[in-house]
């Protein structure tokens, strides 16, 4: 039976500063500059937390959103005295933007990573333990290898990402073909109705689903999404994915989480499932939200599942310091 919510409820849970691209009261904004280039800067949203025992966490977007969507799970993780950053990728968000000449590709948006790392994880010299969250393509965008990695409705990094293409186009054929006849990738997700099937679930209130349609990126770099879909994402492929998550000398063995939504229609079973085997850990399906259900109004649900594994992951990383 789908949950129904007040118009007070609703009205509260749009009044969070991130359904305005901005960050709450409690966190502040960092520019990340570009290693070459400093007039690049990446927009970045710190959640602080004083004295904080727990490695911090890095929130990485997917395609067409930007760090504001992390901004109800930042302030659920704050309060519970987790400290976290999200970055917007280039030409994403407030961070800066590529000329039309520039193919932003995996491997370009996997540098952003980068700069965002050593911008905010090296001290004296020396990385210290940070854990990744990447959602949807952002859980396929590589970097400096964190200390413990969980993939939120994420893309497997071990690609090709067919199947995600493939059953978006049984489910909307028309919006499918006219995205490649015209290069452009938004037009798979352009009406509120292909943003509430791709990104929530029939019970989440329009309200939501306009909100998030109206936010989202204007265009996602073709380039970027051919990667995501025809390409070995992960360096090596399965080989390199085994070897990072089970090898005995890796900082990710027994340190990489699959959550997954059950009425998620990007991420599927079939893609969460070979996920998983992959890293030889059991995903975690989170009942009831859809791809965006940390933007939906039982967001909760999610930040409570995030901070459970959290807390075992962070455990793990200062018995093994």
């Amino acid at each position: 039976m789908l949950k129904s919510f007040t118009p007070q409820a609703i009205t509260t849970h749009l009044s969070h500063p991130c359904f305005s691209r901005k960050p709450s009261a409690r966190q502040r904004l960092i520019a990340i500059p570009h290693k070459s280039d400093n007039r690049r800067l990446l927009e970045c949203i710190h959640a602080p937390v004083e004295n904080s025992t727990s490695p911090p966490v890095l929130f990485i977007h997917g395609a067409f959103h930007a760090a504001w969507c992390f901004g109800l799970l930042q302030d659920y993780l704050q309060e519970r005295g987790i400290e976290s950053f999200a970055v917007s990728l280039r030409n994403h968000g407030n961070s800066w933007r590529s000329s039309g000449y520039d193919a932003v590709t995996l491997t370009t948006l996997s540098r952003d990573v980068e700069d965002a790392v050593r911008h905010l994880f090296i001290r004296n010299g020396k990385l210290i333990p940070y854990i990744l969250v990447g959602h949807s393509m952002g859980g396929a965008v590589g970097g400096v290898p964190p200390a413990a990695l969980l993939l939120l409705f994420s893309f497997s990094p071990i690609g090709p990402q067919t199947t995600w293409l493939s059953n978006w186009y049984h489910r909307h054929h028309l919006a499918t073909i006219g995205s490649i006849i015209g290069m452009r990738p938004k037009t798979i997700f352009d009406s509120p109705n292909l943003v509430r099937d791709a990104f929530f679930h029939q019970g989440t209130p329009n309200e939501i689903v306009d909100k998030i349609y109206s936010l989202m990126e204007e265009d996602e770099a073709l380039f970027s999404m051919l990667d995501l879909t025809v390409k070995n994402v992960f360096k090596g492929g399965r080989e390199a994915a085994v070897r990072v998550a089970t090898h005995p000398d890796s900082p990710l063995q027994n340190r990489i989480g699959v959550f997954c939504a059950s009425e998620d229609k990007i991420i599927n079973e079939k893609v969460w499932t070979e996920t998983s085997q992959v890293y030889h850990t059991t995903p975690v399906i989170i009942e009831g939200v859809g791809h965006d259900g940390f933007l939906d109004m039982e967001y909760e649900k999610i930040g409570s599942e995030i901070f459970s594994w959290l807390e075992e992951k962070t455990e793990s990383i200062k018995g093994r310091a």
